[in-house]
């Protein structure tokens, strides 16, 4: 009935019919109409069943009609006028419309969100171009109402001059995946944040600990009290002037570590002071018990109780090891 509207024209379509007996057929109809003399309606018909290049065609057609069908990715078909034409079940299983519902309707008509849709007018009217729109990602309404996330794979049908007569396109719901790029970003926000404020306050209290270490230096240099400052941070090991003097050591450079200390110390006396500092060094204890050592001073050796504890920050990180003799 369609085919008769038309005048000088012809019209080609194949079909599969299965005659009484025998097998299917594939007939290939060709319906002629011409008006220049007199109206005349020519029918031909022709059995293409064993025509190799057809055999195959349809071989090929049917892989892809399987292909698209079981297709886990979304396949949608826009013909010349950018109506659905197809429709495949993972798009009914992603957007929730059946085939039945989006037949013949346009991209507008449903499963586009409103804040997509500008961008998607702009998709659809550069593809009718063909001058991009290839690849998008975009929000789209399901038939119960969620609102997800697509990305897009669209490609153009050309005709033999050129022109576009139809759309291909695949989609993906990558909603899960942008939900967890969401919250990943949030976390590393929130991280960023945490470090900045952990940052700050580490400078706060470094600012602090060498202003209460300027104040130990002062104290020990009017009060004449022999004591060391190991700062963790920096690795530098300060002692007293009382130190330097009772030890007469001229040279300040001389004591660059804890260990140094056992040049002065009495032999018997290094492994006791060692085994007793080296778990509060090592941080392996907060604070040392007072024990009892003997230093050379001014030729002979006098007794010296050591205690020593270390200096934390508000997140109980080590700062410094602080001792005093006497």
């Amino acid at each position: 009935s369609q085919i008769l509207k038309y005048q000088n024209e012809i019209f080609s379509f194949s079909v599969d019919i299965t005659p009484p007996i025998g097998e299917i057929k594939s007939l290939l109809f060709r319906w002629v109409t011409q008006e220049d003399i007199a109206p005349v309606q020519i029918l031909m018909v022709s059995d293409t069943s064993a025509n190799p290049l057809h055999v195959e065609y349809k071989a090929i057609f049917n892989k892809y009609n399987t292909l698209v069908k079981h297709s886990p990715i979304a396949f949608v078909e826009y013909d010349k006028n950018f109506q659905i034409s197809a429709w495949n079940d993972a798009a009914e299983f992603i957007f929730g419309y059946s085939s039945a519902d989006v037949i013949g309707k346009k991209p507008m008509d449903l499963g586009v969100a409103e804040e997509s849709k500008q961008d998607v007018v702009q998709i659809f009217k550069l593809l009718k171009q063909n001058k991009g729109g290839y690849r998008s990602i975009n929000k789209n309404l399901t038939k119960d109402g969620r609102t997800i996330t697509c990305d897009w794979y669209n490609t153009p049908v050309l005709d033999e001059y050129g022109a576009v007569v139809g759309l291909l396109c695949l989609a993906q719901d990558i909603s899960y995946r942008m939900e967890n790029q969401d919250q990943i970003k949030k976390y590393q926000n929130r991280l960023e944040s945490i470090i900045e404020e952990r940052t700050q306050k580490l400078q706060e209290t470094f600012f602090i600990a060498q202003q209460n270490h300027d104040r130990l230096k002062i104290v020990s240099h009017f009060a004449n009290i022999l004591m060391w400052d190991l700062n963790f941070r920096s690795g530098e090991l300060w002692w007293s002037d009382k130190y330097y003097e009772l030890l007469h050591i001229s040279d300040k450079n001389k004591v660059r570590a804890i260990s140094d200390i056992y040049e002065f110390m009495h032999p018997e006396d290094i492994e006791l002071f060692a085994k007793a500092i080296l778990p509060l060094l090592e941080l392996e204890i907060r604070a040392l018990k007072p024990i009892e050592f003997r230093l050379k001073c001014e030729g002979e050796y006098k007794w010296f109780e050591m205690q020593a504890f270390v200096e934390q920050d508000s997140y109980q990180t080590p700062l410094r090891a602080i001792g005093y003799l006497t």
